[in-house]
């Protein structure tokens, strides 16, 4: 039975074009009346999103929890699973901002001085220190509380300090071999013994590293070639980069490196010392781009002895680490949707490391950001792992409805991670033959200029961009390009040419060329039939309806 189409706005004009390509091959449906329905389950992101390592203990470990709608807080986890929320906590830099390597989590005041809260989370005992005027808290190792002093009339830091609890009250621990006009640069990453600082130390062009000691309340300068802006304190150890390969050194004793070792580093990074093993992150460029906290890194474990490199996690993060207070190390990654989470490296009896999973995160699904039927193939456009990727499902007659998944590119920027969060997606457009067409970007001139892309049937995103004449822009410049519609080889589009007026185009994306223009007024188009339209006083709707096709 035909459909009765009701208009709006009175027609005025049609236009036939023709089709550059033969006949469409249409399968007509037998019985109208008939249909069946397919679910499609939607797919489960590599990483969950929302994890973040804090401290570890021998009894469990202080994160982020893990909840899906975003951050809120902290927890901490038992070995035995059970799981206790820390009130007013959020995650901070350093990651030692709350601890490393203890049980013990010290909830810092807000101001940076006044009372630390220190909470022994297996015993749930609590002890205070007070950070004193004219100090801030830094952060805090085990039981003792790093803060900084000493602040000249230029705000810089002179002083470390060390605090703890001493039979009720606050002993204050200055640290010693800080030569005189010293200022504090930045402070490093902690291990179990002390922690690394930068220092400006006068009469030196550059900064200087030196290693706080948390035993002797000493700091230790370390000459230049021992440690560098990329060394990483692991929990026992320090490791320094070299030519070729890397240097140990354990901490504390720094005249002599443990042990040297031949490794690779390019697009790489030290995450710890593990057992007979180095522990090292490998960018992979085939799990995203290269961002902060992106789960983009594969875990390997590269033994002492020379052997062959083993992957531990397929992807990670490695830009938040914990340390274990048995030389491990905690991060977020997986081997699968199903297996992310928190996971331990830590070393079996026999010196080798492993890598198990002591929290899931649970999976969140892929957000579909835009999707498209046409020639039996579901096209979409999904947001997960950090990035926007376009795939291709075919629908098919046996059980279960659809084929599989397959990944076919994804859009330049600035649309390679559209989403909800990080700016809308551009419509889709399907041709009515496979084919897509969309409002992408272009490189030009070492920028990004929005243009017309097709992607063919078979072929991948972003596709190939189609010239249209009108002015565009990604400014709120009120000369940009619109899509209208699109059928077969004929895209109608909506926009400005250069010292022109608002008009419809017709592109023929096979030929490239405009085969159709008229000033703007509401349009669409069907089949080779253009419709056009224009109010008018008094006037009635009319339709001529457009040939077979």
């Amino acid at each position: 039975m035909a459909k009765r189409v009701l208009l709006r706005s009175a027609v005025t004009a049609v236009v036939s074009l023709s089709l550059s390509l033969g006949p469409a091959s249409w399968v007509a449906l037998a019985d109208a009346e008939t249909f069946s329905e397919t679910t499609i389950p939607a797919t489960m992101r590599a990483t969950p999103g929302y994890g973040s390592v804090v401290s570890v203990g021998p009894s469990g470990f202080l994160h982020s929890a893990t909840t899906t709608s975003g951050p809120s807080g902290l927890e901490w986890t038992g070995v035995d699973g059970s799981t206790r929320k820390l009130e007013g906590t959020q995650p901070h830099d350093p990651v030692e901002y709350y601890g490393a390597a203890s049980d013990v989590v010290a909830l810092p005041p807000s101001g940076g001085t006044g009372e630390v809260l220190l909470r022994n989370m297996v015993t749930d005992e609590t002890t205070t220190v007070t950070v004193p005027a004219g100090q801030v808290y830094s952060r805090a190792i085990g039981t003792t509380v790093v803060t900084q002093g000493g602040a000249g009339a230029d705000g810089k830091w002179t002083e470390f300090h060390l605090l703890s609890n001493e039979n009720g009250t606050t002993a204050d621990r200055r640290v010693t071999g800080l030569p005189e006009g010293a200022s504090i640069i930045i402070n490093g990453r902690a291990g179990v013994h002390g922690f690394l600082s930068l220092l400006k130390v006068p009469g030196e062009d550059v900064g200087q590293y030196a290693w706080i000691d948390l035993h002797t309340a000493e700091a230790t300068f370390l000459p230049y070639g021992t440690v560098y802006g990329n060394s990483v304190v692991t929990a026992v150890h320090l490791v320094t980069p070299q030519a070729g390969g890397v240097r140990i050194y354990e901490q504390g004793r720094f005249d002599t490196p443990v042990r040297e070792i031949q490794v690779s580093l390019k697009d790489a990074k030290v995450l710890g010392v593990v057992g007979d093993s180095l522990i090292v992150a490998r960018y992979d460029s085939s799990l995203g781009q290269k961002e902060y906290e992106a789960s983009i890194w594969k875990v390997v474990a590269v033994p002492f002895d020379g052997s062959g490199e083993r992957t531990l996690l397929a992807r990670a993060v490695a830009d938040r680490v914990a340390v274990r207070p048995d030389g491990g190390v905690q991060l977020v990654g997986g081997q699968s949707a199903e297996d992310y989470g928190y996971q331990d490296i830590t070393a079996g009896a026999d010196g080798v490391p492993y890598a198990a999973r002591v929290l899931l995160i649970p999976p969140v699904p892929m957000r579909l950001q835009r999707l498209t039927l046409d020639h039996g193939t579901v096209r979409t456009l999904e947001y997960g792992d950090g990035a926007t990727f376009a795939y291709d499902r075919l629908l098919t007659e046996t059980a279960p409805g659809y084929g599989e998944r397959v990944r076919i590119g994804s859009l330049s920027a600035p649309y390679n991670k559209c989403s909800v969060g990080n700016g809308l997606c551009p419509e889709l457009y399907p041709t009515g033959d496979g084919r897509t067409v969309y409002r992408g970007a272009a490189s030009v001139d070492g920028g990004w200029q929005p243009k017309l892309f097709v992607v063919g049937k078979g072929e991948t995103f972003p596709g190939t961009p189609i010239e249209t004449g009108l002015q565009d822009s990604f400014d709120d410049s009120p000369d940009q390009m619109r899509i209208v519609g699109a059928s077969e080889n004929l895209v109608l589009v909506d926009g400005t040419p250069a010292g022109g007026s608002r008009e419809l185009r017709v592109v023929d994306i096979d030929s490239g060329k405009v085969v159709h223009t008229e000033p703007y007024q509401r349009g669409a188009i069907w089949g080779t039939t253009l419709w056009s339209s224009a109010r008018a006083a008094r006037s009635r709707p009319r339709m001529r309806a457009p040939g077979p096709r």
